[in-house]
């Protein structure tokens, strides 16, 4: 299959001018097309992807990988370094399966064009360009937040987990309570964007950054008892941050209250999903995967046992520590798993209560990546910043030592295996 599209691609190699066609929603229209395809349960994933040149340094040629790709599931994101990855909708297994496909394809034409791909949360080179598109909606919010700071937003790369959402609006709003309450817990697992030996991380340079003057864009949004009242504070929120600009009404014809909102967690009635926005790209799909089904497994859970979000946050808040017992306290959180990730004993204590939540009675038989870190404490962020002081190419090794593996096919695995074999 993957020798076919490729043979596909090389047929359309070098078709670039039809990349100003593209549009930044083409990753909502993909996903539109795959979720409201069956009433079955699904989850969906985007990926972003860093563009690095054969030094794995980042370089501001994604144009090149997508026009190659030329298809609607490999989309241009706010930076020319970045390509973002759609996945179908359906089962996990499915996702995952499809997923990884489509990223053997992007990889196989970036090495073509002595290109290589790597989800990572930012550049850890220090070479960046941070080249971000010119294009209207892009144009408005530099006038809107800063010329400056904007440039944040071609500098941090992320996965978001789209779920089902519930046709009930009662169990609606509890799916955004609880994706808001799992924040700290997927922040301090995905971290690979360590605040030690780097100019900046994602979370703290997405959050406190790019949108300091503005938190309801980019911090936790407060929980709600009705769906209704999400609905009028988004709108509020909505119009007072395009009133800032200039001709504000430029933005609101290409922009609206629920794609304007980038926060940590973001409804999107035209998919019919919950989508959690929070979790960092990381080389480690299968931490990925699990968080995406742990954290859905979760839902239901909550959704179908608990009627108050702050019930649910003293039955797993830290014993040995003060409840969390409000929206200002998960903030609080959150800003320790950003700063100090698991190693935060409070931080560390929340996501284990709230990850034994979520696996309860699970017999799926995943790779255990959650339990892995959980039990040493330890996110991608120490190993980067150990490879740092040794002065190592990071992500030459981010790329061959993790990413890599999935992207050999099976034969290629076994002969990887035999080599290493060998050398033994």
């Amino acid at each position: 299959m993957l020798k076919g599209i490729l043979n596909q691609i090389e047929s359309r190699r070098g078709a670039f001018n039809h990349l100003s066609n593209f549009n930044y929603l083409d990753s909502y229209k993909i996903l539109q097309r795959n979720f409201n395809s069956s009433k079955k349960s699904k989850i969906g994933m985007e990926l972003e992807l860093l563009t690095l040149n054969e030094r794995f340094e980042s370089v501001p040629r994604s144009d090149e990988i997508l026009s190659t790709i030329n298809e609607p599931w490999a989309v241009k994101e706010s930076s020319h370094e970045i390509v973002e990855v759609i996945s179908s909708a359906g089962k996990l297994e499915d996702v995952r399966n499809d997923l990884i496909q489509k990223i053997k394809i992007v990889d196989s034409v970036a090495r073509d064009l002595d290109l290589r791909t790597l989800p990572l949360e930012v550049p850890l080179t220090n070479n960046n360009t941070k080249t971000l598109r010119e294009n209207m909606c892009y144009q408005l919010r530099r006038e809107i937040i800063d010329k400056n700071r904007i440039n944040v937003c071609g500098n941090v790369l992320g996965t978001h987990i789209h779920f089902d959402w519930k046709s009930n609006e009662k169990d609606r709003i509890k799916q955004m309570n609880f994706l808001t309450a799992v924040d700290p817990f997927v922040v301090a697992l995905t971290q690979c964007s360590p605040k030690n030996g780097f100019k900046s991380w994602r979370n703290q340079a997405y959050r406190r950054i790019l949108h300091k003057d503005h938190p309801f864009q980019g911090q936790m949004q407060d929980f709600k008892e009705a769906w209704n009242d999400y609905e009028r504070e988004l709108e509020t929120e909505f119009r007072g941050f395009v009133n800032l600009a200039d001709r504000s009404e430029r933005y609101i014809n290409i922009r609206n209250k629920y794609n304007t909102i980038w926060g940590p967690v973001r409804v999107n009635p035209s998919l019919e999903t919950v989508e959690i926005r929070s979790l960092g790209a990381n080389p480690n799909l299968d931490l990925l995967f699990e968080i995406a089904h742990y954290v859905n497994r979760g839902m239901e859970a909550f959704v179908k046992n608990y009627g108050s979000i702050y019930d649910f946050l003293e039955d797993i808040s830290p014993q040995d520590f003060r409840t969390v017992q409000s929206i200002d306290d998960l903030r609080k959180l959150s800003g320790f798993a950003i700063k100090d990730g698991l190693k935060d004993p409070m931080v560390y204590q929340y996501a284990s209560n709230l990850f034994s939540f979520c696996r309860k009675g699970s017999r799926e038989g995943l790779n255990g990546e959650i339990e892995k870190i959980l039990s040493v404490r330890r996110s991608l962020s120490e190993s980067i910043i150990e490879m740092n002081g040794r002065g190592e190419n990071i992500h030459k090794r981010l790329y061959e030592d993790i990413y890599k593996n999935y992207l050999s096919t099976e034969i290629e695995k076994k002969t990887q295996e035999k080599e290493s074999a060998v050398k033994v």
